[in-house]
């Protein structure tokens, strides 16, 4: 049990952040069952990635981010980022509380950097949380197998492995329905819209709604490329390492 000192020490521990949100993911669950959400905060000078155990807040927080009104944050934690080194995040947990904040910001809502810009692989791996929304231009190094899922609402979708590279290294990317069997080894596109997913601690992008904007010049050699093993320039077939769903 905590002791008197101990109690006044979490709670000195604790802050208030005041700001805007963005990218408020849908519901999760982590693998002992419990509920979670991820978004962005807004800070004056700074966006900083969010882990929300407070499911309550979830249809507050899409509304207030839909709005894009202000928001205080009080008794939130800032811990260790598990994406990049020597940074933190924010934690919201039960003793949390939102509201909106007593004095009006002297700062704008402004949609993070990586919404409008083109991302590097390597920045998407090592930036961004589950669910946030990239451009990337990449080539195709390595086409899987068109296959059928079955997702949450019970419809049979057909997906398809696309491994994709910058100079930065490769990803592997899930497409859709319709933008299955569309792309060519050793093509370059231009893609947008594109929706990263987490699983078993690997990134991967995938989303439904992916939109190529078309083909494009890349000027890179297949040396700068961190090509997944077995990839070349012919379509193998690379085994299904995860259970995305569309969007």
């Amino acid at each position: 049990m905590a002791t008197p000192d101990k109690k006044m020490k979490m709670l000195d521990d604790t802050e208030t952040v005041n700001g805007y949100l963005h990218e408020v993911s849908p519901m999760k669950y982590s693998r002992n069952n419990v509920k979670y959400f991820n978004a962005i905060i807004q800070e004056k000078d700074k966006y900083t990635n969010s882990v929300c155990f407070r499911p309550e807040f979830h249809q507050n927080m899409v509304q207030l981010q839909k709005q894009r009104s202000q928001v205080s944050l009080r008794k939130v934690d800032r811990v260790p980022s598990l994406q990049r080194s020597g940074d933190f995040d924010i934690k919201i947990t039960y003793s949390s509380d939102l509201s909106t904040p007593k004095k009006s910001l002297d700062f704008d809502f402004q949609p993070p950097p990586s919404q409008n810009q083109v991302q590097t692989i390597n920045h998407i791996k090592e930036s961004l949380n589950a669910y946030q929304k990239t451009n990337v231009h990449v080539k195709v190094v390595q086409i899987g197998q068109v296959q059928t899922k079955t997702v949450r609402s019970g419809t049979s979708v057909s997906c398809q492995d696309v491994v994709v590279a910058d100079k930065t290294g490769s990803i592997t990317l899930c497409v859709w329905d319709k933008q299955t069997d569309t792309y060519s080894i050793e093509e370059s596109y231009s893609m947008q819209n594109i929706s990263v997913r987490n699983y078993d601690n690997i990134n991967l992008a995938s989303s439904k709604k992916l939109r190529t904007v078309g083909k494009i010049i890349m000027n890179l050699h297949a040396s700068s490329f961190l090509r997944p093993p077995g990839a070349g320039g012919t379509a193998k077939p690379i085994a299904s390492s995860h259970r995305g769903y569309p969007n």
